[in-house]
């Protein structure tokens, strides 16, 4: 369960870096 929501940080992240490089 700690390693799932280490992942899902993870991707929030690189969704938040993703959505600064595109805008």
């Amino acid at each position: 369960t700690r390693k799932f929501s280490n992942l899902k940080h993870f991707n929030e992240e690189q969704n938040t870096k993703f959505l600064n490089y595109v805008s």
